[in-house]
């Protein structure tokens, strides 16, 4: 058994007991709000996902976590488009063991699914689980972070 493997509950916790404090710290934003977790759920926090609120900052996403990052977040976009976008079933040519080509023609037109577009396009963050196995005082530097985006917004807004 690998030595992280031993840890996984060790790890997992650690990461809920940071993500509750995560939780708390965007709680604080109106502009990022933390995702719904059902209190029947034990999460692990492979990832700690964020819904992005666009239209309060008034920049996009990606200019929002260039932002974040430029202060040291270490956050991502999330996925880049819905998997039913991905180019293995759009272009079966280049993947020949690509279900469209056994199954014969399938269609997966842009607003199939328009919550999942909405969070790849637009709204949808994530953290990796690993930004949650810290000391929980490095935390304060995401909410740092967010205060000086908030602080600042009417320049953000000239990004544009």
């Amino acid at each position: 058994m690998g030595v992280q493997l031993k840890r996984l509950l060790e790890i997992t916790e650690e990461r809920h007991r940071n993500a509750v404090i995560l939780d708390k710290i965007l709680s604080k934003f109106d502009f990022v709000n933390a995702r719904y977790v059902a209190p029947y759920v034990k999460h692990v926090y492979h990832l700690y996902l964020v819904d992005y609120v666009p239209e309060i900052l008034g920049i996009s996403k990606s200019q929002f976590v260039k932002v974040l990052r430029i202060e040291g977040i270490p956050i991502t976009e999330g996925y880049m488009w819905p998997v039913y976008s991905n180019p293995v079933f759009s272009n079966p040519e280049r993947h020949p063991t690509c279900i469209k080509r056994l199954v014969g023609k399938l269609e997966y037109p842009k607003g199939l699914c328009p919550n999942a577009e909405k969070l790849c396009y637009e709204t949808g963050l994530w953290f990796h689980g690993s930004v949650l196995n810290v000391d929980p005082k490095e935390l304060e530097d995401i909410e740092k972070a967010l205060e000086k985006i908030e602080s600042n917004k009417e320049e953000l807004k000239k990004l544009k």
